[in-house]
């Protein structure tokens, strides 16, 4: 069995230390996986270049050409522009019960459960009911004064 100092790339015949600095030169240098920026033509070799390559090249203070709002960067008022400034019959995913558009499958997901009655989001406190957990926490909050986390917090009913 060969000890740590004799390890040595395959492919490029370099020396390692360690298994995991060999590991990490392998996945890094000999991967053929890329990670392309939904913003532009560029693709990276990991995650973190990828990242790296958006806050530097993309993250530009953006303002939406259809009202005052402020994004971080491209790809969020891009997000919001298909969300809140789209036409539904333009949006990508429709739903075959009513036509309303959604930027987002998931979106249509949720949407559906409206047209199924299929409530899965209960209050903590009384018999209120939902489709989406975002609503189920804005009635929590606003009718039983909790908190914005998970966590139900002992407060005064209405």
């Amino acid at each position: 069995m060969a000890c740590d100092s004799d390890i040595v790339c395959e492919m490029c015949g370099q020396n390692f230390e360690t298994r995991r600095k060999w590991k990490h030169h392998v996945r890094f240098h000999h991967n053929d996986r890329t990670f392309a920026c939904k913003l532009c033509d560029k693709t990276w070799k990991n995650k973190t270049l990828l990242s790296i390559h958006i806050a530097r090249d993309h993250c530009e203070p953006a303002q939406c050409e259809h009202c005052p709002k402020m994004f971080r960067n491209k790809e969020n008022l891009k997000r919001h522009i298909s969300t809140m400034h789209t036409e539904n019959d333009k949006k990508p995913h429709i739903c075959d019960i009513c036509g309303k558009g959604f930027a987002s499958s998931q979106h249509l997901i949720n949407h559906r459960r409206i047209h199924t009655k299929d409530k899965l989001f209960y209050c903590r406190v009384c018999s209120y009911s939902c489709v989406v957990q975002v609503n189920r926490d804005k009635h929590e909050r606003n009718v039983h004064k909790f908190f914005q986390d998970d966590q139900v917090k002992v407060g005064t009913e209405k």
